[in-house]
């Protein structure tokens, strides 16, 4: 009995790994996507509107007002000045409504339920968990809590009016086994763009996240970062201590590179031994130096690797960029060659490109220990 609970925590623990993160689609596929719900979610004002009309169980003015709430959600789902998150949460609100009220309208035929299946496996494209948890939790207030006060409202047959509760587990059940399958294939999508070893987003990622930092950065005046890493000297720990090695401290590199970042930074796998960090909100030379000193902190602590004891050392060059006075191509081949004036001046050392001087990080060793 008392190895259960630790083989649970293995279970749970493992369940968590192998389900996807979330959100690292490319602002053009998510906007894409976003787009076809907009428009699946104004189509389905008028054909509700007209349903509900034909079928005359239900004054006009109450479809009216329900029409307009549905309109309201897909203004602000459509809305180019709201952020991605709330545009992404008023179309999954909008659609899991648009279920709701086609099973009203419908005296709660079972026939009307699998809209909701439908919804919730097209709201999985946004690869989202608040998107995509906004509109579980819909469904199961709506079943279980209304299936309880009115279930004549959410179910057409006399079993589920005598046991409501019954029911909305049994239409939960079908629901979470709709989402075991969009997980699935939601899942595999997120291992093309993400980088098995480190974890981190592949390169595929960086352009566009740099053209949305940029974006934004235009709208807010502030400045933004780029960051290039690269590993000092690490083909003598591969040709010491083995390619086995390097990609276990490369992991590591990986999972210190995202507990430093900021809530909004983007760290990315660039290739090789070199990752890339977006920096937003820039405000002045002493963000950029505590940025640097933060990950510089964070990524010259000792690790294991292969039972041996590494101190890695990284070479890091910054670039600045504000808006529209910024590409995405200069800012990366201006970070790029202050890593390597980094790299020249000594390794274990910032550059930022447009100083003068390298931000000393410590004394360069060519020492593993």
């Amino acid at each position: 009995m008392a190895r259960f609970p630790a083989r649970a925590r293995e279970s749970i623990v493992s369940l968590g790994g192998n389900l996807p993160e979330g959100r690292l689609l490319t602002d053009d596929a998510w906007n894409a996507r976003h787009r076809a719900m907009v428009v699946v979610l104004y189509l389905h004002i008028p054909l509700l509107a007209g349903f509900g009309l034909l079928r005359g169980s239900e004054p006009p003015t109450h479809i009216a007002a329900a029409m307009l709430a549905l309109a309201g959600l897909a203004v602000v789902a459509g809305s180019a000045g709201a952020s991605r998150r709330l545009r992404g949460i008023a179309a999954a609100f909008g659609l899991v409504t648009c279920s709701a009220v086609l099973v009203h309208l419908w005296d709660g035929r079972t026939e009307a339920h699998f809209h909701f299946f439908l919804v919730v496996s097209l709201l999985a494209l946004y690869q989202d968990w608040v998107t995509y948890g906004t509109a579980v939790v819909y469904v199961v207030v709506h079943h279980g809590v209304l299936g309880a006060i009115a279930p004549d409202e959410v179910f057409d047959h006399a079993g589920a009016a005598a046991a409501p509760w019954l029911w909305a587990l049994i239409h939960g059940v079908f629901v979470l086994a709709a989402c075991g399958v969009n997980l699935i294939s939601w899942r595999a999508s997120e291992q093309l763009l993400r980088d098995p070893l480190t974890g981190l987003p592949r390169r595929l990622l960086l352009e566009d996240r740099l053209r949305g930092a940029l974006d934004r950065s235009a709208r807010t005046g502030l400045q933004l970062a780029v960051v290039f890493v690269d590993v000092d000297r690490f083909k003598e720990i591969n040709d010491s201590l083995g390619h086995a090695a390097g990609d276990q401290l490369l992991a590591t590199l990986g999972r210190r590179l995202r507990e430093a970042c900021r809530a909004g930074d983007s760290a990315i796998r660039y290739g090789g031994d070199e990752f890339v960090i977006v920096c937003e909100d820039i405000r002045d030379h002493r963000d950029v130096d505590a940025l640097t000193e933060r990950l510089m902190a964070v990524l010259r602590q000792p690790c294991l690797v292969a039972g041996a004891r590494v101190d890695p050392k990284v070479s890091i060059g910054v670039a600045l960029g504000r808006g529209a006075d910024g590409s995405v191509g200069a800012l990366l081949e201006q970070a790029d060659a202050a890593m390597y004036l980094a790299k020249r001046a000594g390794r274990d050392r910032v550059e930022v490109a447009g100083r003068q001087r390298a931000v000393l990080a410590g004394a360069a060793s060519p020492s593993l220990r």
